[in-house]
């Protein structure tokens, strides 16, 4: 899913860690978007009492957590940021005590920034619910992603029995036969123009190939077949996968100058063409889904790894490093890919050899 997310719709979608709230229930950030900025309307135009103005705001639930998110976010912030005056904030009969420290520019002259990693999380949260304006309908902006997480919510309301945990499971092989295909993508496979001067490229970055069923691909690059549905243009992963690696607008170019760009580059357009790589990353989510399975149940049972307390299993974040998870999903499931030629490949130093060594290492 990440490449269809930019970093900054992953971080809407993210719900916060429990501890770091004390408001009951924890909402992803897209639901709580511009709450703040319509409650703080209402404020303004409201001519009644507190408790009318309360009773509005309350009518949405969303609204309403995300007021009480705003203000014990920001008490919490303050506390641990200030000392001396700066804690008496949220003591009504002390603002002429705070106007004369900030008079006296001693209110904020003691400022503690934060070096808890809980708590710049949590500052980087309060910034983004009171600025950002986009509202939970326009979350994910694109439209794979949307399909993708609707399908997974009516999923949860299926009636299924329940799971054996990871540890219970019988194990499985998923087994895949290779002889010559393609294995990686190369740059001068990429860049190569066809007799239109359009690159392979150029067409990966303008459509979704997963998506529509009137894209096929020949030796000779990309043949598009229009004569029914028009196509659906998914101009964004593009530009996902350029903040992923930490570019702005980036030509085909300007990734020369960056081996490791232009490595991530060929897995970002082979992983959207009839590739090994594509079957491998997508046979290999079936360890990252029993991993985080088997690192989510350790956590519920408040089991201790590695002199970490139960409290570090509060998010997934980390999850692929945790030497138990990995253990039980290495346990269930295993992947065979027979390269029926590789030994031939490697002694004639073919391309096709050093794809697969370099996919080795880059999925174990």
């Amino acid at each position: 899913m990440h490449r269809y997310f930019p970093h900054f719709g992953m971080k809407l979608s993210r719900a916060c860690a429990k501890r770091t709230m004390s408001v009951t229930g924890v909402w992803p950030l897209f639901l709580l978007t511009s709450k703040i900025m319509l409650a703080n309307d209402y404020a303004i135009d409201c001519k009644d009492s507190q408790y009318e103005l309360w009773y509005r705001i309350s009518k949405d639930e969303y609204m309403a957590y995300a007021v009480k998110e705003c203000y014990q976010s920001t008490e919490r912030i303050l506390h641990s940021l200030v000392d001396a005056e700066g804690q008496r904030w949220e003591q009504f009969d002390t603002w002429q005590l705070l106007l004369r420290a900030r008079n006296e520019g001693r209110l904020f002259s003691k400022i503690i920034w934060p070096k808890d990693p809980e708590m710049k999380e949590q500052v980087k949260r309060l910034h983004l619910l009171l600025t950002v304006k986009d509202s939970a309908a326009n979350i994910p902006k694109n439209l794979e992603a949307r399909r993708r997480l609707q399908f997974f919510t009516n999923s949860l309301f299926m009636d299924m029995p329940a799971a054996k945990p990871v540890s219970e499971m019988i194990p499985f092989s998923v087994f895949t036969p290779y002889y010559s295909e393609t294995v990686l993508y190369s740059m001068s496979e990429l860049l190569v123009e066809n007799e239109d001067g359009v690159s392979i490229l150029f067409y990966l970055q303008k459509i979704s190939w997963w998506t529509h069923p009137f894209l096929t691909h020949s030796h000779e690059g990309i043949i598009f077949f229009t004569s029914k549905p028009p196509f659906i243009w998914f101009t964004d992963e593009w530009a996902n996968f350029l903040e992923r690696i930490g570019r702005g607008e980036s030509s085909e170019d300007d990734f020369k100058d960056s081996p490791t760009d232009t490595l991530e580059l060929r897995f970002w357009v082979s992983y959207r063409g009839q590739t090994l790589a594509r079957t491998v990353r997508g046979m290999m989510y079936y360890r990252r889904a029993l991993m985080l399975q088997s690192y989510l149940e350790k956590r519920y049972l408040g089991g201790i790894e590695d002199a970490n307390s139960a409290a570090e299993y509060i998010d997934t974040q980390g999850y692929e490093l945790s030497p138990d998870a990995r253990a039980q999903a290495d346990i269930k499931f295993t992947y065979v890919v027979s390269c029926q030629i590789y030994g031939q490949q490697k002694q004639m130093k073919k391309q096709e050899a050093a794809d697969i060594a370099l996919l080795l290492q880059r999925m174990s």
